[in-house]
């Protein structure tokens, strides 16, 4: 089996119908004609250890690639083909939390704008 070491922004957190989390990352690269590209990939995690990522978080795993053709339809209803990049046995290399407004600041902006530095 291939091992693949990838990294992006985590696009979303499931649970399979089993309990079993899965999450779905997009990679962003240059193509052979220097456009930048995206791609899917759908990581099959274990049960523990991923609990404290979210969507939006930036990771960098490592884990054995499976590939499979898949289907989708596009707006016109045409279906399309596909490769679904999945990957197994899941270790996780790198974690940076997405970064929010409320993360950054504990200050209220507003009671700030109001009261200046005044102590409550």
């Amino acid at each position: 089996m291939a091992k693949v070491i990838v990294n992006g922004e985590v696009a979303s957190v499931a649970e399979t119908k089993t309990g079993k989390p899965v999450i779905s990352i997009w990679e962003m690269y240059q193509d052979s004609q220097d456009m930048q590209r995206n791609r899917r990939w759908t990581l099959w995690v274990p049960m523990t250890g991923f609990e404290s990522i979210v969507k939006g978080d930036w990771i960098e795993i490592e884990g054995d690639l499976s590939t499979k053709v898949g289907t989708w339809t596009d707006k016109d209803g045409n279906e399309k083909q596909t490769i679904d990049h999945n990957i197994n046995f899941v270790k996780l290399i790198q974690h940076k939390p997405v970064v929010t407004p409320e993360a950054t600041s504990s200050i209220d902006e507003d009671d700030l704008r109001k009261y200046g530095n005044a102590p409550f």
